[in-house]
């Protein structure tokens, strides 16, 4: 209450000059995190002003890192910090703190935290403009809210929510039964199933018996947008008992990948649909929810009917019920299914699997509940190591965990072994080798892994390089196809320079005129890039300016 109220005292301005309309709200569940913010739209174009919606220090300066882009935060004297992020740039004062430290470090890519009296803002004041830089597929504005002693993320409609106006409310699509494996059936089957709400009304009665868990597919809708949105406030009624409840109005920063256990991850990878549980397992202690003694599964133990609800609300109080009648019938055959013991992750305690030429470690609280996995060892004597997987599918895990692979093979430079994923695109996970191991860190056992060399430096490619003559800004292609690109910089004139990445796709922009005087002489411009295994490239031209 007192929370409520002191928000209540709090005002803050909205950060964009036009009516806020928006692309995702706070809490939408996405894959290994709760999205964190709102996305504001911007039309589909860039360079939208973007306003500080309080008085306070930027204090926190990102740019090429966490998929962010480029990101701009600011600490309010109320106790919260606001961030901006996808921006194409930031005003002059930000730009130039920016600029000092990126030739300071030699390196673009950075994430610079600021003392109160570098850099104060007002409310209202410009402090960047949109874009579509970092992890974004489309111009936006994506604002995030945080508590500045210990940084939850905060939903920001508590702030702004009064200067959007929405009257309609959440639809569900279908829930999921989960039936408890050895202590639950549902319409005569101990698996999970699905049912379309379409089919759902008082008169169709399903039958049940024992522990069973409910999920629910559903979506927020807006006024004057056609965008899904994720549901804020969830609640599951039974005879007229709400024994959950879920209000995704704030996430604890470090606990954000338990969001692939509040959903079925398991069936939004195949399907693409979230269906978010109205219960909590053991090891799921967001602060969230709501639930009574059995945490939110219904136990289905007489011979009657059970009234069940599901309520779906929004932000703004708009709000749909669903109605549907369960008929409790004993099942007498409740058997669990067989398991193999020996892989099986135990969720609150230390878990070590081991076998001849790979050691995994994962940590208390890696899963939310038990899981039985089922390890791969392909054999490939040709290449530097196996490569290993220790479950048929996608596994996410909530805190890291540590994955040691034995060489096969004398390499060069042990340094530059890492362990990589063996598919899709590839990515570092550490090389760190001691007596014959290389040891790196995982956040997903289903993928599959082995040990890789990567003695090749980034590559560099010029881009249209003819209309470089008295233009001002030469761009560049920088990448890495091994381990990944660490760092990259440049001088003209043996003088160092910021390279601007622009986007996500490895475009790199110098602005000539922030480093000599147009005078259409030629000048010697190097540039040059480091990848994560200290592997070196340095590109040499002559630019005409």
């Amino acid at each position: 209450m007192f929370f409520s109220i002191l928000l209540s005292i709090i005002s803050f301005f909205p950060p964009v000059n036009y009516n806020i309309s928006l692309a995702g709200n706070f809490g939408e569940p996405r894959v290994h995190h709760f999205h964190g913010g709102i996305d504001i739209k911007t039309d589909r174009v860039e360079n939208k002003a973007v306003l500080s919606i309080g008085s306070g220090y930027v204090s926190r300066i990102v740019v090429g890192k966490y998929g962010l882009g480029k990101a701009v935060y600011v600490k309010h004297p109320e106790g919260y910090i606001s961030m901006f992020c996808h921006l194409n740039a930031f005003c002059p004062r930000i730009e130039n703190i920016l600029r000092k430290r990126q030739l300071k470090n030699k390196n673009c890519n950075i994430d610079l935290v600021l003392s109160p009296g570098e850099c104060p803002v007002a409310k209202g004041q410009l402090i960047a403009v949109s874009g579509n830089t970092g992890a974004s597929s489309a111009p936006h504005i994506h604002m995030e809210m945080y508590e500045s002693e210990g940084g939850d993320m905060i939903d920001p409609l508590i702030f702004l929510g009064k200067y959007i106006k929405d009257k309609k409310s959440p639809l569900a699509h279908g829930f999921m039964v989960y039936p408890q494996d050895g202590e639950g059936v549902f319409c005569g089957s101990s698996r999970k199933q699905s049912v379309s709400l379409s089919s759902v009304n008082n008169e169709n009665k399903y039958s049940a018996w024992g522990k069973i868990g409910f999920g629910i597919w559903a979506n927020d809708y807006m006024d004057g947008a056609y965008n899904r949105y994720g549901v804020c406030k969830i609640q599951l009624v039974v005879d007229g008992k709400t024994v959950f409840e879920s209000n995704v109005d704030r996430v604890p920063q470090n606990m954000t990948r338990i969001m692939d256990y509040c959903g079925d991850y398991e069936h939004f990878i195949k399907t693409g649909i979230w269906y978010m549980k109205s219960y909590v397992e053991p090891g799921n202690h967001l602060p969230i929810y709501d639930i009574d003694s059995n945490r939110g599964y219904v136990i289905f133990k007489e011979k009657r009917d059970y009234h069940i609800s599901y309520i779906i609300t929004d932000f703004w109080g708009n709000s749909n019920k669903y109605n549907f009648v369960v008929k409790g019938v004993p099942y007498k055959n409740l058997r669990k299914q067989p398991s193999n013991q020996f892989c099986r992750i135990l969720w609150d305690r230390v878990n070590n699997i081991k076998f001849s030429n790979v050691q995994l470690t994962l940590k208390p609280y890696s899963l939310t509940q038990n899981k039985t996995i089922f390890p791969i060892e392909y054999k490939q004597s040709e290449k530097l190591s196996h490569r290993y997987s220790f479950n048929g599918m996608s596994l996410p895990l909530i805190r890291y965990a540590r994955i040691s692979i034995k060489c096969n093979r004398n390499v060069k430079d042990k340094n530059k072994l890492y362990i990589s994923n063996s598919y899709g695109i590839p990515r570092n996970f550490g090389g760190n080798y001691k007596d014959g191991w290389v040891t790196g860190f995982i956040r997903d056992i289903g993928d599959c892994y082995e040990i890789k060399y990567d003695d090749t430096p980034p590559v560099i490619v010029p881009v249209k390089k003819e209309t470089w003559t008295f233009t001002q800004t030469v761009r560049f292609h920088i990448y890495d196809n091994g381990c990944g690109l660490k760092q990259c910089y440049g001088y003209i004139d043996n003088k160092p320079v910021v390279l601007d990445g622009v986007s996500n796709k490895g475009l790199y922009v110098c602005n000539l005129k922030n480093y000599i005087i147009k005078t259409n002489k030629n000048h010697k411009m190097d540039i040059v890039a480091i990848d994560n295994k200290n592997n070196k490239k340095t590109y040499t031209v002559q630019v005409k300016y």
